[in-house]
């Protein structure tokens, strides 16, 4: 089980492994007395000390599990043990210094009274035999009960499913709820066959066993949610390396026809993912009902079903252009207790501004950068919108987009598709090969790509390699999330708030990173971009990559995946590339001499 908690590279929970390698070294001891007491039964000496160094262990698993389960409930606070050493006054603080004084005295007792007797002989039931254990003074193993057992269960499952109230990723809140029960039954059964021991009869080796398949659920816990989790922005991320502002957008429009497409796709994706929506607009309300109802969105049933409310942005901002930040954050943190304690999964708030901007522009960026209006567990997700005339300064726009991201919709809602003579929705969701001559301008259509996709609030993940041409898209658009593929790791690690660094040669956990991308984004649009077959081909081979591209096309078989493969159609003759054409939907020739790209299977693509 150490093994496999050191060998696997993709847990969320990685950057505290030491820490489950540590607590499980430590149940190794009890294992080891039990060997000793099969093996070598007549060496008292050897029999004493390693049932010491049991006891010893054992509150060493506990303090462990216990600064645990303290830092990862206090995420993302900076968390530093001099500080909770030095008497803080806060709330968590004061619990875990209460927890370690018990686990302090624990130990003095051992040393004063733990009364090991190794002369026991019990009765072991299950082979009707007589063999030495170890036995402990009755009032010693009432007051481990008390002072080590109990606050081992209580502390970390209290600590554990305060936790998992304030997240909303069931993976990783199965796992939390896995880790707290687990390790605290095996607590119990531990105190509970040895106390059985002490009075005569043993079954330490069925509690042992009993033990060991526990600890294996927690071990399958541990593995199950992905590092991408916390790099995709789902979950808050424990290697300071995520940002909670991706939860945040400003657009601005041009006109309404603008406005209610990406409207409508923010409010669907949240009512697919179980969140609750509320949407504060401009406007008559039958005209905005309306404008939802011909994008999509079901607004009658899901407003009956309690999952969509509409109000007007005058019942959040009682004052017309002047906003009240304390008041209207406040409602925003009434609607969020409101969510989480009707079990949703996130909270989306829609507010449509329109023009609504009457007092300094200095002060509006303020109001709408404050890193009030989200949370590090992502539960909050808030689209603010405005007439692309709201907002016209300069450097208030410069100073706003330091902070939120910031898509202009008169600017960008279909550069990409429209240049290859298409709309966003015949190319949305669809499987691309996209073939370019190194001397084209693949740059420029690879933004113009990235760039579309924000417009239309779709999420964007690039894999590529550190010259793959895909490379340069890197701080292209905010939150676009980039896994560069390199010859200098040899396991995931998060590098930059959207960067990871994948091992480039390993393709089961590029296809493992994609599987998981797809899963995380399951309820929303997005665009993956793969750089490239050729170096694929160069490096695996052209069955094997041909193998890679087939798989990795069909973990993207939903049409919530628009997926663009690269392909160098100068390194290649026409055999090999049409062997990989017939995988996708669309090709795209880039030439340097074309003016424009050319598409095929435009015809077979509309029917």
């Amino acid at each position: 089980m150490i093994i496999s908690i050191l060998l696997n590279r993709v847990s969320y929970f990685k950057t505290f492994r030491t820490y489950f390698i540590l607590i499980y070294a430590g149940f190794l001891t009890f294992l080891a007395r039990e060997a000793i007491l099969n093996f070598a039964p007549d060496d008292v000496g050897l029999i004493q000390s390693s049932t010491e160094l049991m006891i010893t262990a054992s509150l060493g698993i506990a303090v462990l599990w216990g600064h645990l389960t303290t830092r990862l409930y206090l995420y993302p606070e900076r968390y530093n043990i001099r500080e909770v050493l030095a008497f803080s006054r806060k709330p968590a603080h004061v619990l875990y210094q209460l927890y370690l004084c018990l686990m302090v005295v624990a130990a003095w007792a051992t040393w004063a009274f733990a009364g090991i007797d190794t002369g026991v002989i019990a009765y072991y039931p299950l082979d009707g035999t007589f063999y030495r254990a170890v036995g402990f003074q009755a009032s010693y193993l009432a007051l481990m009960a008390g002072i080590v057992v109990v606050p081992f269960i209580v502390y970390p499952n209290f600590i554990l499913f305060r936790l998992r109230s304030q997240l909303k990723d069931r993976e990783v809140r199965f796992a939390l709820r896995t880790f707290a029960v687990v390790f605290g039954a095996v607590s119990g059964l531990i105190l509970t066959f040895h106390a059985i021991g002490t009075l005569g009869t043993s079954l330490i080796g069925l509690g042992n066993l009993i033990d060991v398949l526990l600890l294996t659920v927690v071990v399958r816990a541990f593995g199950k949610p992905s590092f991408l989790k916390a790099f995709l922005g789902v979950v808050p991320s424990f290697a300071a390396s995520g940002t909670a502002r991706e939860d945040q957008t400003v657009i601005l429009y041009g006109n309404q026809t603008q406005e209610y497409g990406p409207f409508s796709r923010f409010i669907v994706e949240g009512l697919n993912r179980g969140q609750q929506v509320v949407c504060f607009y401009q406007g008559e309300e039958g005209f905005v009902n309306d404008s939802l109802e011909k994008n999509g969105v079901t607004v009658s049933s899901q407003i009956l079903r309690g999952n969509l409310r509409l109000l007007p942005l005058h019942t959040l901002y009682q004052q017309r252009g002047y906003f009240d930040e304390n008041s209207v954050l406040g409602i925003m943190k009434e609607l969020e207790e409101e969510a989480r304690s009707q079990g949703k999964e996130g909270l989306r708030v829609l507010l449509d501004y329109g023009d609504t901007v009457r007092q300094p522009l200095k002060r509006l960026v303020e109001h709408l950068s404050d890193t009030r209006w989200t949370r590090p567990d992502h539960f909050l997700n808030i689209l603010m919108a405005f007439e692309k005339e709201a907002i016209t300064n300069p450097e208030a726009l410069a100073l706003l987009k330091k902070s939120v991201q910031v898509l202009d919709l008169a600017e960008t809602p279909e550069v990409f598709s429209r240049t290859l003579g298409l709309t966003h929705s015949e190319i949305s969701g669809k499987k691309i090969l996209l073939e370019y001559d190194p001397l084209s301008d693949l740059d420029k259509m690879l933004k113009a790509l990235v760039a579309e996709a924000a417009s239309n609030l779709e999420r964007t993940v690039v894999f590529t390699r550190t010259d793959g041409p895909a490379r340069s898209l890197a701080g292209s658009q905010p939150g676009l999330k980039m896994l560069l593929l390199t010859t200098k790791v040899s396991k995931p690690s998060i590098e930059k708030e959207n960067l990871v660094l994948l091992p480039a040669y390993d393709s089961s956990l590029i296809l493992d990173s994609l599987d998981k991308t797809i899963e995380t984004y399951a309820a929303a649009h997005f665009t993956v971009i793969f750089d490239d077959i050729t170096h694929m081909i160069f490096m695996l081979g052209q069955e094997r990559a041909y193998g890679l591209v087939r798989q990795a096309l069909e973990l993207m078989v939903s049409d919530k995946v628009t997926a663009i493969f690269l392909m160098n159609l100068k390194a290649h003759d026409h055999k090999m590339i049409s062997v990989f054409e017939s995988l996708f939907d669309i090709e795209i020739e880039s030439r340097p001499e074309a003016r424009v790209p050319e598409v095929r299977k435009k015809v077979s693509m509309a029917s």
